[in-house]
């Protein structure tokens, strides 16, 4: 009876325990009976409260340890003026602080569950100082529909921060420029931008790209730096804060290349809303192709419950709503499974389609079965290239083709052919990508001058580039003189680049092209704090470059010595770049898609800077590989002798 009463006991202390532990509090049921005479904030505690029962925030010695980073951080910016986006006291905390226990690990995290840690007070001053700043909006400027309101201001976290009571502070601090964007809501990108990138120097972190968790408001505030996720949070705090519909839109991953990015969206009214693209000066636009493109939300969304086990956990986020059709005309379709899967997938009730990441798999949304070996997928941006697969203890298989889904919803299958081949000659292993071609521009304007003095002094101009350079370009020169002095010139008044620069030229009018050497001369001694980087443009190397601001005059050349002078023939140079063109000596790997996986048609050692394969199935889904360095891969088409990247 002892050991009986005992367990008894016993039980029922655990059992207190694990009540006091885990319910919900009771203090937060106070919020409702405040607001019991009014009808309108009662609907909005009760949105909180009943979409309350799993929001978090992270919390524990992981991110004591990394605390400090924030107070370093503003004392290298407010104290000592440094503008820098990562300040080297930071850097050389942040590597000692890694050094010690490791890197930023959220496993070791722990987790505050809001409705065991916050208070009636703070949801109600939440409340209040939400419907405040939200009246106080003429309905020209934001249509008052409350159900927006309750999801895109009302809430007091946007992502896995510890929730602050910031709201009336960031109101009254923004207020300023809150009345500016009363006037065209449109505009909001241009008004934040100028206070908060120009004016408070806010500035995106590479640093804080390893900081893999949400900020609260006033981590973010003394750092005024983070990665993309921790801007966008921040701006959206701002903007529910003075009222303003917000919240972040994002992709998981791209269609067209690895990767994904968020943005905030500001809304007029259901229809009428604006991205903005937190700290890049600019409206947001798109410079890859999105392939499903989500919203978050602070209520729970409806989950097809059939689907759990079927298809990837990611893909049934709750707290998300697909909102691909808000940016881009949309497609639904049906695809086929290969006809010797069918049987094996007659019991599959769900498939997942997939965009291509190097040569792995990325899920990006899932279908239902539409038929025996059939299934049909809804609301897909056109202009990528997809494959659909089945889920298995966690693995995803290829069951189709690969086909491409164009923007007007056509689709073309990408199978390899069993009987046609084709030589192919290939020039990169992936995209040259805007901001490679941006690199290449600012190169447009340089110029190869040629003088008798150090100074240049009456120097003859010999070439201009016109046209946006390529990856590697070579240049034929006539030059009737022999020259001592030579150089690439960038334009003073703008900004360049260039990763290297080769000259060639002859010694006497008859005698042979060889590459001309001497002491490699240049302006400015140091920039950035680096002495001598115009070398960084002669030193063989395609991954280093020179890079000069406005303003400053610079150049890159050669001085050939006396009784060394020579006729100039020909410059070869490289725009600054990712160095994913053909680089000579490296070992090189064609794959083509065949049979539902990656297989080898071939390796060779590039002996300059294209590559040729002969003997190549036609129609397939390519990817070349760099066997010797670098990561950056992407799937391509070969259509009328030329790479099509997908």
């Amino acid at each position: 009876m002892r050991k009986g009463l005992t367990l008894l006991l016993l039980t029922a202390a655990i059992a207190l325990v694990c009540w006091a532990v885990f319910r919900p509090r009771t203090d937060l049921q106070k919020v409702r009976q405040h607001y019991a005479n009014d009808s309108l904030k009662l609907a909005a505690a009760n949105f909180l409260l009943d979409n309350m029962d799993d929001k978090f925030a992270y919390a524990g010695k992981e991110i004591e340890r990394f605390d400090t980073i924030f107070g370093l951080f503003n004392r290298c910016i407010v104290k000592e003026g440094d503008l820098q986006p990562d300040p080297q006291p930071v850097v050389e905390l942040w590597d000692s602080l890694t050094a010690a226990g490791g890197n930023f690990n959220i496993r070791r995290l722990d987790k505050l569950y809001d409705e065991r840690h916050l208070t009636a007070a703070f949801i109600e001053d939440n409340i209040d100082a939400a419907f405040d700043a939200w009246q106080s909006i003429p309905d020209s400027v934001i249509t008052k529909d409350f159900r927006m309101f309750c999801e895109y201001v009302l809430p007091y976290r946007i992502g896995r921060e510890i929730p602050e009571q910031s709201r009336r502070r960031l109101f009254s601090q923004y207020r300023g420029m809150r009345d500016t964007m009363m006037t065209d809501i449109s505009k909001a990108w241009k008004v934040m931008d100028n206070l908060l990138r120009r004016k408070l120097g806010y500035k995106n972190s590479q640093l804080l790209w390893r900081y893999p968790v949400s900020m609260s408001v006033s981590q973010f505030e003394k750092a005024r730096r983070g990665a993309c996720l921790h801007v966008c949070e921040y701006y959206v705090h701002v903007l529910r804060a003075m009222g303003i519909p917000a919240t972040i839109d994002f992709v998981d991953s791209w269609g067209n290349r690895g990767g994904g990015h968020c943005w905030v969206v500001a809304m007029k009214d259901s229809t009428r809303q604006f991205a903005i693209d937190a700290l890049s000066g600019r409206s947001f636009r798109f410079t890859y192709k999105p392939a499903k493109i989500w919203r978050r939300t602070f209520s729970k969304q409806n989950v097809e419950e059939t689907a759990y086990g079927h298809v990837p956990p990611g893909l049934l986020d709750p707290y998300r709503i697909d909102v691909t059709d808000k940016y881009k005309d949309t497609h639904n379709f049906t695809i086929s499974c290969d006809a010797s899967l069918a049987g094996k997938l007659s019991n599959k009730p769900y498939a997942v389609l997939c965009v291509f990441d190097r040569d792995r798999l990325v899920a990006v949304d899932y279908g239902k079965v539409a038929g025996v070996g059939r299934f049909c997928f809804h609301g897909v941006a056109g202009g990528n290239v997809y494959i659909a697969a089945s889920y298995d203890d966690g693995k995803l298989s290829p069951i189709s083709a690969p086909f491409l889904l164009d923007n007007d919803g056509t689709i073309t299958m990408i199978t390899a052919s069993g009987t046609e081949r084709q030589t192919m000659k290939l020039k990169r292993k992936y995209p040259r990508f805007k901001r490679m071609e941006t690199f290449a521009r600012s190169m447009q304007r340089s110029r190869v001058e040629a003088a008798d003095n150090a100074a240049f002094k009456g120097a003859v101009t010999l070439m201009t580039v016109k046209a946006i350079p390529h990856d590697v370009n070579d240049s034929t020169i006539s030059c009737t003189k022999k020259y001592r002095y030579i150089r690439w010139k960038m334009l003073d008044d703008h900004s360049g680049n260039i990763a290297e620069v080769m000259f060639f030229g002859k010694h006497t009018s008859g005698g042979n092209e060889l590459p001309l050497k001497g002491a490699v001369i240049g302006s400015p001694a140091s920039s950035g704090g680096q002495t001598a980087p115009f070398r960084n443009a002669m030193d063989g190397d395609y991954a280093t470059y020179f890079s000069k601001r406005v303003g400053e005059v610079s150049f890159v050349g050669l001085d050939l010595g006396a009784g060394n002078e020579a006729y100039l023939t020909r410059v070869k140079f490289y725009p600054r770049s990712d160095t994913n063109f053909i680089l000579p000596g490296d070992n090189y790997e064609l794959l083509i898609w065949a049979n539902g996986k990656w297989t080898s048609v071939g390796r060779q050692v590039a002996k300059g800077h294209e590559l040729t394969f002969m003997n190549v199935p036609k129609g397939a889904l390519y990817l070349l590989r760099d066997l010797t360095k670098g990561n950056e891969e992407r799937i391509f088409t070969y259509e009328k002798g030329k790479q099509v990247w997908r």
